[in-house]
């Protein structure tokens, strides 16, 4: 008898600021899990690229302000419920530099929504999700945040964590120490970390 396919699968987001960025992490994210046999059906992971609320250029977007990225999120995971089935309790947000900051963000405000956030080079902006952050109490939320130990936010991150744990997050805070602002060398095995973080109890 085959195995049959899992009924739910994990939704992931990808927020990044540049199309091309956007494209080539999710085709080697794609490639990595393919050539592993790590399928969507074999693991049950859907990754969702979507582009930025503003176009900049032919190769460049941003995510703009929080409430129009807010809305544009929401709306790509009724997209994607409306088309697979997704288990509801596992959606995680998955941001790099600009897209990271607004993952903090988003993610902070719905904690009802998401499973966790994953963020690289993100910047944590309090005022955006501070009136939300208390709903966090009693929340199976949790948080991985990847930073650069050369990049001007990592005092910043190293504040966010602080504060999310005030309200009983578990937050992992990963720290290159040789790099800037940039993504880490190999970012399929820090997603894997992270997501075994996020999502083994």
């Amino acid at each position: 008898m085959k195995n049959k396919r899992r009924l739910f699968w994990v939704m992931i987001l990808l927020l990044a600021s540049n199309i091309a960025f956007a494209q080539e992490k999710n085709v080697k994210l794609r490639r990595e899990y393919i050539e592993k046999g790590m399928t969507a059906y074999t693991e049950g992971y859907i990754f969702v690229c979507p582009f930025g609320t503003e176009i900049h250029g032919i190769k460049s977007f941003a995510w703009g302000d929080i409430t129009k990225c807010e809305e544009k999120i929401l709306n790509e995971i009724k997209k994607i419920k409306s088309k697979y089935s997704i288990d509801t309790t596992q959606i995680i947000l998955f941001g790099y530099s600009q897209g990271g900051s607004r993952i903090f963000s988003v993610g902070l405000r719905h904690p009802n929504i998401f499973k966790g956030i994953i963020t690289v080079a993100g910047t944590f902006k309090e005022e955006d999700a501070k009136e939300h952050l208390p709903e966090l109490k009693g929340k199976d939320f949790k948080a991985y945040i990847m930073i650069g130990g050369k990049d001007k936010n990592l005092e910043n991150n190293k504040k966010a964590k602080e504060e999310l744990e005030k309200y009983g997050t578990k937050v992992h805070l990963e720290i290159y120490p040789e790099i800037g602002h940039a993504f880490p060398g190999e970012p399929e095995k820090e997603l894997e970390k992270a997501l075994n973080f996020l999502l083994v109890k």
